[in-house]
Order: structure tokens, then sequence, then C-alpha cells
């Protein structure tokens, strides 16, 4: 799901003349890892809100977040 999406702007914005076509790759990977980051901080931020527990969910996603990032 997020590779379909990171491909539309990554073509879009190569259509636009913001990015080069050898740059396309990088820009594709770029984008991909941070709608999946994006995807996953809403996934538990809005189990999180279905459970009444946000304030839980926020601290999982910041312990989360720090231990993946190392």
């Amino acid at each position: 799901m997020t590779e379909k999406a990171a491909d539309y702007i990554v073509g879009r914005l190569c259509r636009a003349g913001r990015i080069q076509e050898r740059d396309k790759g990088i820009y594709k990977v770029g984008f991909d890892v941070v709608l999946g980051t994006l995807v996953n901080g809403f996934v538990i931020l809005g189990t999180g809100a279905l459970l009444k527990d946000v304030a839980g969910a926020l601290l999982f996603l910041v312990v989360f977040g720090s231990v993946r990032n190392r």
C-alpha cells in the first residue's frame, strides 16, 4: 500500500520537474519508509483511541520508536 503511494508521489514530483529521473529510486524508498512509519503511528494511536487508552498508546509509540531507531 505505501509502496504504491510512494510510487505515485515520486512520479508526480518527477513529472513536475522537482526531482530528476536518476534519483527516482532513492526518493521512492524514502517516501515508502516515511509513509510506512506514519501508517504504523496512526494504527497505534487509532487502536489506543478505540480502547480508550490514548495515553498508553502514546507511551508505547514513544518507547517503540526509540527502541526501533537504535
